[in-house]
């Protein structure tokens, strides 16, 4: 299940905007879609391979940990199997090596930091569907614009063929009016769409982090 929902996930946001007929016109459009104010919220149904629950996205300006700083807070709620992952990150959109803090807390678990030393190993394996978006918004390929309807609503969206297909095809459905962009995704690996979306997010999180013990040999900081 936990990579059905990555693929899922990065189906959603890997390309965040279309390729437009013309480039500055796809520019325009880029640009649009990578405005997102801190306290932004989107929430969305998700079914991957027969699991389904919710996934939400979150700009926050405080985290769990006491670093400063606006964090982007991935929760998971998939067949009862609850996740939060807050980033720490300079603004949206970011790239793995924007990612100056995680935060991780799965189910009933205590909420745990991972140690700077790890973090920097880590930065290198990390596959998260925000990085890299300019390279991925320039290839996409711009199905149309049409009115898409889900649970949220009604939107005039963009439909896109993202250019990065390594998790499976898929298509994804974008637009101006909704917080990082997203509307609604189908692929191989499932589909996404849009419940809810609102501003004022503050952190899921509510306690102080521990320090995640470190790899032997290495300090925690």
């Amino acid at each position: 299940m936990r990579l059905a929902v990555s693929a899922i996930a990065t189906l959603g946001l890997v390309a965040l905007a279309p390729a437009g007929l013309f480039a500055q016109d796809m520019a325009a459009v880029c640009e649009s879609l990578s405005d997102v104010e801190v306290g932004a919220w989107a929430k969305y149904e998700v079914d991957a391979d027969g699991q389904q629950g919710t996934m939400r996205f979150a700009l926050i300006p405080e985290g769990a940990a006491d670093d400063e700083g606006q964090w982007f807070e991935l929760s998971m709620d998939m067949s009862g199997q609850k996740m939060v992952m807050q980033l720490l990150v300079p603004s949206w959109p970011f790239g793995t090596d924007d990612i100056q803090g995680v935060v991780v807390k799965a189910g009933g678990q205590p909420a745990m930091r991972i140690p700077d030393t790890m973090l920097g190993m880590m930065q290198g394996q990390m596959d998260l569907p925000m990085s890299d978006m300019t390279e991925n918004c320039a290839g996409s390929e711009l199905l149309g614009k049409e009115a898409v309807t889900v649970p949220a609503g009604t939107f005039q969206a963009y439909h896109i063929r993202p250019a990065d297909q390594g998790m499976g095809e898929g298509e994804i459905w974008v637009s101006e009016d909704a917080p990082f962009g997203l509307v609604k995704a189908e692929g191989d690996g499932g589909s996404m769409s849009l419940v809810e979306a609102g501003g004022g997010a503050v952190s899921t999180i509510t306690e102080t982090p521990q320090d995640m013990p470190g790899m032997p040999g290495m300090g925690n900081r």
